[in-house]
């Protein structure tokens, strides 16, 4: 009886020492995990393939920003918008994308909301639904993606951003 009662506890012991190495490698390869950033020039291919028009509005910007443009539904939906900015330097995507998040965070908060924030090493992302608007950002290395739509076409927002692999 002895000999059993110690055999279950160490197959116990050796089971929680499992869990323990699986969930502290699972941790590692999340808190290291990298996404490849998008180009310029691929986000306006992906973004005319699934249908939008895009604009180039680089020489709108200042000077050293990097690229910007936007895409958007041919129809004229004025409330689906979708941004994308390459900048010259990561430091300049993480302003842009916390102006960002500050802008979606205090300009489309409604009484009742909901949010999702993710930060990892090169990738951040903020959701909203409030009001009746659905907002995100998604940073990735140096660049950042804004979209913001009625909450109709949220799920096809969500599926552009994953499309694009954000």
């Amino acid at each position: 009886m002895k000999k059993n009662l110690k055999f279950l506890i160490a197959g116990i012991i050796t089971f929680l020492i499992i869990i323990v190495i699986v969930a502290a490698v699972l941790m590692a390869k999340l808190i290291t995990f990298k996404k490849e950033p998008a180009t310029f020039e691929q986000f306006g291919k992906y973004a005319s393939e699934q249908g939008y028009v895009f604009e180039d509005g680089t020489e709108q910007m200042p000077e050293g920003f990097g690229k910007y443009g936007e895409a958007y539904k041919e129809d004229g939906d004025q409330e689906l918008v979708i941004a994308f900015s390459e900048c010259s330097d990561v430091a300049s995507a993480v302003k842009l994308y916390n102006k960002t998040q500050y802008m979606i965070t205090e300009d489309y908060k409604g009484a009742v909301s909901s949010n999702k924030n993710i930060n990892l090493k090169n990738f951040s992302k903020y959701e909203q639904t409030s009001g009746g608007i659905y907002a995100a950002a998604v940073r990735i290395d140096n660049t950042v993606l804004f979209v913001k739509a009625s909450t109709d076409d949220k799920k096809e927002l969500q599926e552009f951003i994953e499309g694009l692999g954000y």
